[in-house]
């Protein structure tokens, strides 16, 4: 992937036409003064945005002065969030997905009190170019604060150990009121292993397994974009089953497993020189266990100290051209839920290549 001279994507001539383009907005509280600009800087880089489709759930919806013509609002029950939102739309429309979805969140241009030294956003337009020029049909919204890294690897093994044992809200001094805080947040299956072993059907589990695939990429902060070829990797059944699995509450743990598996469940599995090439690189960086990334980040292939961060492969597509192995596993499932003439015009018009 080529990138300018700050680090970020950059369009050049072999990148893929993004073509029809919609927009997923969770939507709670934040002004979204900055999406009729994005939306002019979306088209200049090849985006035909033919629907931006807003879900609130916080009991207020956006200003219509700030909303495009082709703007939708809906207003849902306000549980999962921003993974909730994005998971219903995909099992919704699994099979009438345009060309290009970009997931974003109301706060998609900066992280409402985010800590930025360790992740930060690239921004809506470089998001599109990254899918523009990405091989395999994904791009992720954050990248390493300080690097030009935005695939984020990690050891799948132990990101499979993420789970948050000492949340609760910071205001919350009472003993019994932060007891039943941690108690409502907590899932059912954890850490996020057992997760996924619940929620996914085995042709997915095959696809996450860290015993078949030693590392894994993760997609911080809720921002990413995806081709509807790299959506069908994953079988409709189990976007239902992700949906289904984060209607618990609102604030609940089952989001920030569902934040881990976004870049997984949207991407091709690593081949085994792209697993060589990334461990060989992140043998260097410690594996995440430095303070801050370890809790958050189990597994990440790089230090918080950015400063000595090691050359872990970041897009290895120009040595990889195949960034997966070729598998059954890795093949859309253009058909699943989509029956009769809508799933021939799908086997029709979905493209080649992610």
């Amino acid at each position: 992937m080529s990138t300018d001279n700050r680090g970020h994507p950059a369009l050049h001539a072999g990148d893929r036409p993004l073509g029809e383009t919609e927009i997923v907005l969770a939507y709670c509280s934040a002004s979204l003064a900055w999406l009729m600009g994005t939306l002019d800087k979306l088209a200049q880089v090849g985006a035909n945005v033919t629907r931006v489709n807003v879900v609130a759930k916080c009991g207020k919806k956006p200003r219509a002065s700030e909303l495009p013509r082709h703007a939708t609002v809906e207003t849902v029950e306000n549980v999962g969030r921003n993974d909730h939102t994005f998971a219903r739309f995909l099992a919704a429309r699994y099979c009438t997905l345009p060309a290009s979805i970009l997931f974003l969140k109301d706060t998609s241009m900066g992280y409402e009190g985010g800590d930025e030294t360790v992740l930060a956003p690239i921004g809506v337009t470089r998001l599109a170019q990254g899918l523009s020029a990405s091989r395999d049909g994904f791009a992720c919204g954050s990248h390493l604060a300080g690097t030009r890294r935005s695939r984020l690897w990690h050891v799948a093994v132990e990101a499979d150990e993420f789970q948050m044992d000492d949340y609760h809200k910071q205001h919350d001094q009472n003993s019994k009121t932060q007891r039943a805080n941690v108690d409502a947040f907590r899932a059912a299956q954890r850490p996020l292993r057992q997760f996924w072993r619940a929620v996914f059907s085995p042709a997915t589990h095959a696809r996450v397994d860290a015993a078949q695939h030693a590392v894994r990429l993760v997609c911080y902060g809720g921002t990413f974009a995806a081709t509807a070829t790299a959506v069908r990797r994953t079988p409709r059944s189990d976007w239902i089953a992700l949906r289904d699995a984060l209607t618990r509450g609102d604030n609940i743990e089952e989001g920030h497993f569902a934040e881990r598996l976004w870049a997984v469940l949207l991407s091709p599995s690593p081949s085994k020189s792209v697993v060589s090439a990334v461990l060989a690189g992140g043998a260097k960086a410690a594996m995440g266990k430095c303070g801050y990334c370890s809790k958050p980040f189990p597994g990440l292939l790089s230090k918080c100290d950015v400063a000595v961060l090691p050359p872990v492969p970041d897009d290895l597509s120009e040595t990889e051209p195949d960034l997966a192995a070729s598998s059954q596993a890795d093949a859309p499932h253009v058909a699943d839920g989509c029956a009769g003439t809508a799933a021939s015009a799908l086997a029709a018009s979905a493209p080649a290549a992610g």
